[in-house]
């Protein structure tokens, strides 16, 4: 909701919520989060407000037949006539009879600390993860697509989906309008 919100907005969000974290909650002593580049976000709020960057991993992501984009554990609680129609994630079969697309892309993880220098090294020494200030761009974008009969991945230049649809493949989305709407009326009161 944030990307609806005027310039800087997600970067006045993130140092009030960092503001707010060491005040209220010293115990912290960092902030982890990803950025989705499978929906073609780098990172570039993270990188602005030197977090630090710990690679990426594979991810996955559907897309229905109206070009909704459905999360995989979105895709468990799919229902058809009150029979339950996904398991774990969708099978090939199923993602053809329903039209959607599979595809896989990046998502990149990053880390703040909030904590003294002295703990920060000794974190750092004990992470599994790199740490870096080398941050991913838009050209570190990737994706590919499967094909749904072959089972066969690849590339492609981009996802295309329409992020104003909201169908019955998302049932959350869909009971949350009211939520929405309440968002709407907070930013006129504020005047975001």
């Amino acid at each position: 909701m944030l990307e609806e919100m005027p310039k800087n907005s997600e970067s006045q969000f993130l140092s009030s919520i960092i503001s707010w974290i060491k005040v209220n909650q010293p115990q912290i002593k960092l902030l982890f989060t990803w950025a989705d580049g499978i929906l073609g976000k780098p990172g570039f709020v993270y990188q602005a407000a030197n977090f630090s960057y710990g690679g990426y991993i594979w991810t996955d992501l559907y897309i229905t037949d109206k070009g909704e984009k459905v999360h995989p554990r979105t895709s468990q609680g799919l229902t058809d006539k009150g029979d339950k129609i996904c398991g774990h994630r969708p099978t090939k079969s199923l993602l053809k009879k329903q039209g959607w697309s599979h595809y896989k892309g990046k998502q990149f993880r990053y880390l703040y600390f909030l904590c003294n220098h002295k703990e920060k090294k000794k974190l750092l020494t004990e992470s599994t993860v790199s740490w870096t200030i080398e941050y991913p761009k838009k050209v570190d974008l990737e994706w590919q697509l499967q094909d749904l009969d072959t089972g066969e991945w690849m590339f492609v230049p981009e996802i295309f989906y329409d992020p104003t649809v909201t169908t019955s493949a998302n049932k959350k989305a869909v009971e949350n309008k009211s939520l929405v709407k309440s968002v709407g009326l907070a930013r006129e009161f504020f005047k975001f």
